[in-house]
C-alpha cells in the first residue's frame, strides 16, 4: 500500500513539472518573432504577455498572444486530469473505497489546484527565458477556467469592468486576480485546497504588478493603448538598426602584451639619460 501511495504522489509531481514547463513557452517571444519580425522584451514595457503584445504589435498580435497564453494555463490542468482519471484513479480504487473517496474529494482537488499554480507560475518565471516571464493574468485564467470555471467568470467580470471604467490593465488585472479569490470563497468554499491556491495566485499576481503599483502611486502609469502599424514598423526598424551597429573593437592590451609593455617601461627608466654621467663616490 505504502508503494502504491508513493506511485499516486509521484504522478502528481510529474504533473506538476509537466504543467511548468507548459506554463514556461514565451508565446509573447515567439509570435513576436516569427510572425512580427520583433523581440517584445526590448519594446514598451518589455513584458512577455497580452498587453505588451498589444502594444507593440496591434490587435492581431496581442490577440494571438492572449489565446495562446490562455490555452497553455488550460492545459496544465487538463494533463494533471489526464494524470488523475486515467492513470491515479484506478491506483486509488484499487487501494479501496475510503480511499478512493478521499482521493475525489480534496486530494483531486490539491493536485488539480498546484497544476494550475504551477502553469501560472512557469509563465511568470519561465526556464526558457532565464526565469524571467509575464504576470500570468491570461494563464492563471486558462487554468482557471479548467478548475472552477465560476472563479474566471468573476475574474474576467471583474477585469472587463476595472479596464473599461480607469483605462488601466493593470489595475483590471488586480481586479481580476481578486476575482480568482473572490469567486472561490463564493462557489467553492468547501474547497480549502482551491481556497489556498486562489490566494497564492492572487498574491503573485500583485507581486508581478508591483512595478505597476508603484507607477499608479505617484500617477506615471500608462493608460491602455494598442500599437498601431507605424509603432509596429518603428519597433522593427530599431532592432535593425541594433543588429547593424558595429562593435566597437577592445583596444586594451592583452595581458602579455601589457606585461611587455611594463618591462619596456622599467628597462626605460633604468637606462640612464643621453649626455648624463654618473659620479661615484670617490668623485664626488
Amino acid at each position: 500500500m505504502g508503494a502504491t501511495v508513493w506511485t499516486t504522489v509521484g504522478l502528481v509531481a510529474v504533473g506538476m513539472v509537466v504543467a511548468y514547463l507548459i506554463g514556461s513557452i514565451p508565446n509573447g517571444v515567439i509570435v513576436g518573432k516569427l510572425l512580427f519580425g520583433v523581440d517584445i522584451r526590448k519594446h514598451g514595457s518589455g513584458n512577455i504577455g497580452t498587453t505588451n503584445a498589444l502594444r507593440i504589435g496591434g490587435w492581431k498580435n496581442g490577440a494571438l498572444v492572449m489565446v495562446l497564453d490562455i490555452l497553455k494555463g488550460a492545459l496544465g490542468p487538463l494533463f494533471m486530469l489526464f494524470i488523475l482519471w486515467i492513470i491515479a484513479n484506478p491506483v486509488a480504487a484499487a487501494m479501496g473505497p475510503i480511499v478512493m473517496n478521499v482521493w475525489a474529494g480534496w486530494f483531486h482537488d490539491l493536485a488539480m489546484g498546484l497544476a494550475l499554480l504551477c502553469t501560472a507560475f512557469g509563465h511568470m518565471h519561465s526556464v526558457f527565458l532565464k526565469f524571467s516571464g509575464g504576470k500570468g493574468i491570461a494563464t492563471s485564467f486558462g487554468g482557471f477556467l479548467v478548475v472552477c470555471p465560476w472563479c474566471a467568470l468573476t475574474s474576467l467580470v471583474a477585469f472587463i469592468l476595472l479596464t473599461v471604467i480607469t483605462r488601466y490593465v493593470s489595475v483590471g488585472s488586480l481586479a481580476g486576480a481578486a476575482g480568482y479569490l473572490i469567486g472561490t470563497l463564493v462557489f467553492y468554499n468547501h474547497s480549502i485546497a482551491l481556497i489556498i491556491v486562489s490566494i497564492v495566485i492572487c498574491l503573485l499576481v500583485v507581486y508581478a504588478h508591483r512595478g505597476n503599483i508603484k507607477r499608479l502611486i505617484h500617477g506615471e502609469e500608462s493608460r491602455f493603448h494598442v500599437g498601431s502599424k507605424d509603432e509596429l514598423e518603428a519597433a522593427k526598424a530599431s532592432e535593425a538598426a541594433d543588429a547593424d551597429e558595429p562593435s566597437v573593437p577592445d583596444e586594451s592590451p592583452t595581458p602579455d602584451e601589457s606585461g611587455d609593455v611594463i618591462l619596456s617601461e622599467a628597462k626605460d627608466l633604468a637606462q640612464p639619460a643621453e649626455g648624463s654621467s654618473s659620479s661615484t663616490p670617490e668623485e664626488a
